[in-house]
């Protein structure tokens, strides 16, 4: 209407989602402790898995990352040593994770490996059975979340064999 001004109406695709705000680090000893160490991550929610990703990069962490669970699990099967810790996303594109979990324990689970299951979903009946067997973490990760994480990667904190951290 003249005099009056414009109403504009934007749709945008959605859903929209955030990204958390990446940690700061504060213990710079942790990241000393957990540079070169080896994370593979598997996340469908590609912006949480780059963050998560340029965050352990950031630190001087080897990372292999990926969206697409067969190929993330063929890369895991398929690597020279064992990582020293896996992080998996629990609900995926194709179900939740454990058959995921399955696979590598196999593949490295003699080993001592360290795995933790993260999920935006902490009231699933399937992820409860989950925790009976790994840790699992709620995202996104804080502050104080990723610490815990660069504290186990590190070796300082001994990681509990299964419950919601």
């Amino acid at each position: 209407t003249p005099q009056r001004g414009t109403l504009f109406r934007i749709t945008l695709p959605g859903p929209i989602t955030t990204v958390a705000p990446q940690p700061r680090l504060r213990d710079i000893d942790a990241a000393k402790l957990a540079k070169n160490k080896l994370v593979a991550i598997l996340d469908d929610d590609v912006s949480v898995l780059r963050t998560t990703e340029r965050l352990f990069g950031s630190l001087g962490v080897e990372v292999f990352a990926h969206s697409e669970p067969l190929v993330w699990l063929n890369g895991v099967v398929e690597m020279k040593r064992m990582p020293d810790l896996v992080l998996l996303d629990y609900q995926l594109k194709d179900g939740d994770c454990t058959t995921y979990l399955e696979v590598v324990r196999g593949r490295w689970g003699g080993q001592g490996l360290k795995m933790i299951v993260v999920t935006g979903h902490a009231r699933n009946p399937n992820l409860l059975r989950i925790s009976e067997q790994v840790p699992v973490l709620r995202k996104p990760l804080t502050e104080a979340t990723f610490a815990l994480i660069l504290d186990v990667l590190a070796g300082r904190r001994k990681l509990p064999q299964a419950g919601f951290l």
